[in-house]
């Protein structure tokens, strides 16, 4: 959902492929302002990059399929993510 916070107005996002998997994190990328989704692929995680023209999804790509549920996403400098994933693939 695109929410703006000062009218309070809520605008349902475009499909995008993946979308039907359960989200586990997500973050702005600090250069582009793509949003950057961690998604729940059963055993694994998903992670799209995704650009946005309004409330339309403009472009989607893959950057990793990764063992385990990520449990966070954490930028450490522009174009360096740092993926935390639990369980016993933990790290």
């Amino acid at each position: 959902l695109l929410v703006d916070p000062a009218s309070g107005t809520v605008t349902p996002l475009s499909r995008f492929p993946d979308d039907d998997k359960v989200p586990l994190a997500s973050r702005i990328d600090p250069v582009d302002r793509d949003l950057i989704l961690a998604l729940d692929a059963g055993g694994s995680s998903r992670i799209l990059r995704l650009g946005f023209l309004g409330a339309t999804v403009a472009r989607s790509s893959v950057l990793a399929d990764v063992p385990g549920r990520v449990t966070d996403l954490v930028w450490t400098y522009p174009g360096e993510l740092l993926v935390s994933v639990g369980g016993a693939q933990g790290g």
